[in-house]
């Protein structure tokens, strides 16, 4: 139930999820609609067992993305991690709560730190 009431009490919640809704409606990768379409450009990330950690990637050329690669990984563990990815050029469009489609932030590397309980999704930039 949405209570529209506390709208001003959890506005930053409110902001937060505004953003996600037209990050969703922005970039087709997240509207894929297939399993065909699904399966073919989702990829898991390869954790070690026992570790409280989710990442996947998707490929946004079958879905006409600007965004050829995203990755999207979430941290459970009780401290920061430091994940390996693919080398290259990556813009961070969204870290925790903070989502901006141009790039909170940009580096060029072969591995990402990723707060403790916190989300992070990365363009290759």
């Amino acid at each position: 139930m949405i209570r529209w009431s506390q709208k001003s009490k959890y506005h930053e919640i409110f902001e937060f999820y505004k953003k996600l809704i037209q990050l969703r409606k922005d970039h087709p990768v997240f509207k894929m609609n297939t399993q065909y379409l699904i399966s073919g450009n989702l990829t898991f990330m390869d954790f070690s067992p026992g570790e409280n950690l989710i990442g996947y990637m998707l490929s946004g050329s079958a879905a006409e993305d600007t965004w050829e690669t995203t990755l999207v990984i979430f941290n459970g563990e009780d401290n920061e991690v430091d994940i390996p990815i693919s080398e290259g050029n990556w813009k961070v469009v969204l870290k925790g709560t903070d989502i901006n489609q141009d790039g909170i932030f940009r580096f060029k590397g072969a591995s990402v730190g990723i707060p403790s309980y916190t989300a992070i999704m990365l363009v290759a930039d």
